[in-house]
């Protein structure tokens, strides 16, 4: 872990469903099929207790106690999902969450979607069976004593109910199960994940909602143990109903909660407002785990950029790796392409007009225009990504380009690659490690007392020839520390000890996104 934060906002939160869907969709098919499969084996478990609660407590069902039962399968089923998602593993009723959100972010797409879902939920239904045969019945567990007349209960008390029922009853399951998800991504200790995921499946469980997944391990139970109906029942009665009620229920929290009231209202508030932007990036970029995306403020090196000449550019800027193509962009790696920027953020402001103008000069613009498309536009940089219409329709595709402007620029300006464009195309397999690297940590540590010495003394920053006080930002060319003068600092451009000349230790938007 690199932040040592405990909690992330809303808006965070919602980007972090963003990122993990990208997560998932990268996953291999065979990963897939292998994150289901552990996915329904570890989610059994609350379907184990919830059975244990109704079996083993005859005495309050006698005495018309069902309600205490109700709440202790409440109790213990949260158990469950917390081994899933401590363990990053695939369940369809969190795919609907992540997918769904994914989708109207524009960071997956529909074939994305019908992949995950389709795969999960056949792979955990198969899969849970599995566990209920061998490990339950055939072991004699449940297909003993107490346990034979509680799986019978609970299968025919779920099929008494009507499909629209079980539907109804499905829609707000599922809504509760990805209120879960969605809380246990905003903290970090584990022991509050825990907290976060059980407050929502309490709710849902003792009140009698349905989830599909956790039907798959107390149904099939009961049909082992010869309740009053069969297989085919239970597929066109029961799991057809709870699989589309989780759906609607599951994309309804998502669309209606992370994506439009914690994305795209809170970067429109953002926008009219010109609050600041920040850098969203992905603190655990690896499979098989949530992600976890915090801000960092946004360093604006274009204006600087554009005034240093090639041969300064090669010696004085240091370039680390950019993020990935195709992936959320990654915590201590250098900018993501055009469109991994609008994922992480459809908002960004630049510090100052000047900031504007000397970005897009009209040498820059006409470069721009000819050389690299994913360089945003000022419009663009202050005004988001477009409308509500605009970002959510051109996704519904399964190509996932469609017929968006940027992305037909893209391909065409894809047919005259130069060697050093190929070279920095090449998509990146997400390189990141967790460990200290201390070396670096020595750099920063050096750079912050450099930072606080020219804070204390200088009085003048010294400019590059090629440079005006306009195009390095307010406050440039006065004797104060200004607020321009703590804006290049926090950029890390660092003046050398002679104060004669200008070492830019940052990475480029420009050459980031060839």
């Amino acid at each position: 872990m690199v932040d040592d934060t405990y909690y992330i906002t809303p808006h965070e939160a919602a980007l972090a469903v963003v990122a993990t869907s990208m997560k998932k969709s990268r996953l291999k098919l065979h990963l897939l099929i292998i994150n289901s499969i552990m996915g329904a084996f570890l989610f059994s478990a609350g379907g184990m207790l919830d059975l244990m609660c109704q079996s083993q407590n005859r005495g309050l069902i006698d005495n018309n106690m069902e309600g205490i039962i109700n709440l202790l399968q409440g109790a213990v089923y949260s158990i469950g999902l917390f081994y899933v998602i401590s363990m990053g593993m695939e369940l369809f009723n969190s795919n609907i969450l992540f997918f769904s959100v994914g989708v109207m972010r524009g960071a997956v797409t529909i074939m994305d979607l019908f992949i995950s879902w389709f795969i999960s939920f056949w792979v955990n239904l198969a899969s849970t069976i599995f566990v209920v045969y061998l490990f339950c019945h055939v072991s004699g567990v449940t297909s003993t004593g107490n346990y034979v007349n509680g799986s019978r209960e609970i299968a025919e008390t779920k099929e008494s109910f009507t499909f629209m029922q079980t539907f109804l009853k499905g829609v707000a399951g599922n809504f509760f199960v990805c209120l879960a998800v969605y809380l246990q991504i905003m903290v970090k200790p584990l022991h509050v994940k825990v907290c976060m995921i059980f407050l929502p499946i309490f709710t849902f469980v003792a009140m009698g909602f349905t989830h599909v997944v956790a039907d798959m391990f107390l149904i099939p139970a009961g049909l082992f143990n010869n309740c009053n109906f069969g297989w085919g029942r239970y597929f066109w009665k029961l799991l057809i109903p709870a699989a589309l009620g989780n759906i609607v229920g599951g994309s309804f929290f998502g669309i209606a909660i992370p994506w439009y009231l914690h994305l795209y209202v809170i970067e429109q508030d953002m926008k009219e407002l010109q609050l600041p932007s920040y850098d969203e990036k992905d603190e655990q970029p690896l499979l098989n785990m949530d992600s976890r995306v915090i801000r960092t403020p946004t360093i604006n090196t274009m204006a600087n950029y554009n005034n240093v000449s090639d041969s300064e550019t090669s010696s004085t800027i240091n370039k680390p790796v950019r993020s990935p193509k195709g992936v959320f962009p990654v915590y201590d790696m250098g900018p993501a392409l055009k469109k991994e920027r609008t994922i992480a953020s459809s908002y960004t402001q630049m510090n100052n007009a000047s900031d504007i103008e000397s970005v897009m000069s009209n040498a820059e613009r006409n470069k721009t225009t000819t050389q690299n498309s994913d360089i945003p536009l000022p419009s663009e940089m202050m005004t988001g990504n477009g409308s509500l219409s605009k970002k959510v329709f051109r996704h519904f595709s399964f190509g996932g380009g469609g017929s968006n402007t940027d992305e037909i620029n893209r391909r065409m300006n894809a047919a005259k690659i130069t060697p050093k464009a190929a070279g920095m195309a090449n998509d990146i397999a997400g390189i990141h490690t967790d460990s200290i690297d201390y070396n670096f940590h020595d750099r920063q540590s050096v750079k912050r007392k450099s930072i606080s010495s020219v804070n204390s003394n200088i009085s003048q920053p010294a400019l590059n020839p090629k440079q005006s006080p306009s195009s390095m930002g307010a406050g440039y060319g006065s004797g104060t520390k200004s607020n321009g003068e703590r804006t290049r600092l926090q950029n890390e451009v660092i003046v050398s000890g002679d104060s004669s000349s200008v070492s830019i230790d940052s990475y480029t938007e420009q050459d980031g996104d060839k």
